[in-house]
């Protein structure tokens, strides 16, 4: 009987043949849409993030899973941005969860100390998760933005009609609507305007097996299930490096400054960029209901109760004042007798709010400013 003889290790890479393996469009998908090792992100890593190019823009947002609870399509969400050497962004567990925030616990520290230019920088931005379509690079499909909440609330504006009171179903995948809009500036001061839903509606894609893969992972990647939560120590420990200077890219400025005026004339007013402590919605068919709405928001947001408008003519101190809303900050100035001039312009709320801080006497002595400062002082803090 012969013998099988086992080939030798040499003799079996000699006999083997070499197979070429190319790179399919999704590798090199993959392969773009990858961040890097040092840059921590609050979504998964395999979801593609959307970055509006400077100028005009169309695109089209998809609709919410069926999976999920909410109708709309966007879910809202609150980012501590600028943190560590790295520039990270973290969502707040405070606001989105309410568990511990260490960047909470300090903005609370630093506002109890009146370093309000501080406070206001670890604020938690309001920003709009949504999953969408680049119109002008469809072959990326559905990726991920954290949709500033200002373009939000003018999206929220111009889909319904102000006659017939009809809603315009944006995200509807056979008869929804496009947007455009066009962004300006960089950075800091990035701004969206030119608004626009286009007048005819149309399918999420032209071609019937896109639009059955989009809907596919929608269905697979509901939004909810792709961010992430760090654990609190993860989080002190990437806040003990500090603030830095500059902010992302979607921390947009609004287009024009705020100005406030004496009751009765004041202006609706949108809590914008780095100072935005509170931006809500600023209309209620009824003043009673937008009591009751702003209070429920403030309880999930800071974890406490707004000072009533009967507690205005009482002491306050400078961290409820911090706190306020606009209508009540307006209404402590008038029954303190202090009048807003009406050539004073103030670039967002907490600007009015250190000012009013000001006249009541709360101001503290005015820190010095810088992510240099931010860092230094951090450090002095955790080694306490």
């Amino acid at each position: 009987m012969a013998l099988k003889l086992r080939k030798t290790k040499t003799e079996s890479i000699a006999s083997r043949k070499f197979v070429y393996r190319g790179r399919t469009a999704e590798d090199i998908r993959e392969r773009q849409q990858r961040r890097g090792l040092s840059q921590e992100s609050f979504v998964l890593s395999h979801v593609p993030f959307f970055s509006p190019d400077k100028g005009d823009n169309t695109i089209r947002f998809l609709p919410p899973a069926s999976t999920s609870e909410s109708r709309y399509y966007g879910l809202d969400l609150a980012i501590h941005y600028g943190i560590g050497p790295d520039n990270n962004a973290y969502l707040c567990p405070k606001v989105m969860k309410d568990e511990p925030c260490p960047m909470c616990e300090e903005r609370k520290r630093a506002a109890a100390a009146g370093e309000t230019e501080y406070a206001a920088a670890l604020a938690p931005r309001d920003r709009v998760g949504v999953y969408l379509v680049d119109r002008g690079k469809e072959g990326k499909g559905p990726m991920f933005w954290s949709m500033p909440w200002g373009l939000d609330k003018d999206l929220i504006n111009i889909s319904q009609d102000k006659k017939t009171k009809r809603v315009y179903q944006i995200d509807h995948p056979e008869e929804g609507y496009d947007v455009s809009f066009t962004k300006e500036g960089e950075k800091k001061r990035t701004k969206y305007v030119g608004v626009q839903i286009l007048r005819e509606s149309s399918p999420l894609s032209d071609d019937e097996e896109t639009q059955a893969r989009w809907l596919q992972w929608l269905e697979d990647n509901p939004i909810e299930s792709v961010l992430i939560f760090y654990d609190y120590d993860h989080l002190a420990e990437a806040f003990s490096g500090g603030l830095t200077e500059d902010v992302k890219e979607e921390e947009e400025v609004p287009p024009k400054k705020v100005k406030l005026e004496p009751r009765g004339k004041k202006p609706a007013v949108r809590q914008q960029e780095e100072e935005q402590e509170e931006e809500q919605e600023e209309e209620q068919e009824e003043e009673q209901e937008e009591e009751q709405e702003e209070e429920k928001r403030d309880v999930d947001r800071l974890g406490k109760h707004r000072p009533k408008k009967a507690k205005l003519q009482d002491a306050i101190t400078l961290e409820e004042l911090q706190e306020m809303k606009e209508d009540d900050l307006v209404d402590l100035a008038e029954s303190k007798g202090i009048e807003i001039p009406d050539d004073v312009e103030f670039d967002a709320l907490p600007d009015f709010v250190e000012w009013l801080a000001k006249k009541l006497g709360l101001s503290a002595e005015k820190k010095p400013s810088g992510a240099t400062d931010y860092r230094q002082r951090l450090r002095a803090l955790r080694t306490k």
